[in-house]
């Protein structure tokens, strides 16, 4: 469980990235934490002078959309399903009486069913990938947690700045370390500490010499082009 003491609490972090309030976040079964203004799914992170970039909102928008997705998928499995059930029912009343009014509504009840296997299908489909793009909203802000800290940060640590347990935090770092964006040390304590990779600097380029070194080739092969270029 998320190690609150209530399904409401402060958002000491950024505003909103959906509204730009701050107010309480509340928990969420599957978007894990909601705005209390708008009910936008929010990644939590308390982490004093935190600059945040919000680079999650747009995984964060395309999660609650695919949620939303899933759960009219699963809606409407529902209703089919219940629908096949009265369908399958009704025409085992009937079959001892009218056996062509049985038959039509066992049809239905066949078709209504597999109907809503196939939309429990998309609905799990589109759970997963919700699931999937809320995972990388998540990722980005410890990444950003990562680099504010600036020194070593453990599992747990990271899970309570962030408000999630300890294994999904573990998830998350070892995510960042598979996708070259943390660095994994181990302590003396034997426990697994994580900080950011900070890319290497670019090589510079010298273009100069090899600007200089065309002209002078150029200048030796065609003199009077060379000549041409030096009185315009």
């Amino acid at each position: 469980m998320i190690p609150v003491s209530s399904p409401l609490a402060s958002f000491a972090g950024a505003p909103c990235p959906h509204c730009g309030g701050t107010t309480t976040i509340e928990k969420h079964r599957a978007l894990r934490w909601t705005c209390g203004v708008c009910c936008g799914p929010i990644v939590p992170a308390d982490v004093p002078g935190l600059a945040r970039s919000n680079a999650e909102l747009a995984s964060l928008v395309r999660a609650k959309r695919t949620r939303a997705i899933a759960f009219g998928w699963t809606a409407g499995m529902v209703v089919f399903v219940m629908s096949s059930l009265f369908a399958l029912g009704l025409g085992a009343l009937l079959l001892l009486v009218a056996w062509l009014p049985a038959a039509i509504l066992g049809g239905i009840g066949v078709v209504a069913f597999v109907m809503g296997m196939a939309m429990r299908g998309r609905a799990r489909k589109n759970d997963d990938v919700a699931q999937t793009d809320l995972e990388a909203a998540w990722e980005s802000v410890a990444h950003e947690v990562l680099r504010a800290r600036g020194g070593e940060l453990t599992a747990k640590e990271l899970a309570q700045v962030m408000r999630t347990t300890e294994p999904h935090a573990e998830t998350m770092l070892t995510a960042l370390s598979v996708n070259d964006r943390a660095r994994i040390d181990v302590g003396d304590d034997a426990e697994l500490r994580y900080s950011a990779h900070l890319a290497a600097p670019a090589p510079l380029v010298r273009v100069a010499d090899d600007v200089v070194q065309t002209e002078h080739d150029e200048t030796r092969a065609d003199p009077p082009r060379a000549m041409e270029r030096e009185r315009r």
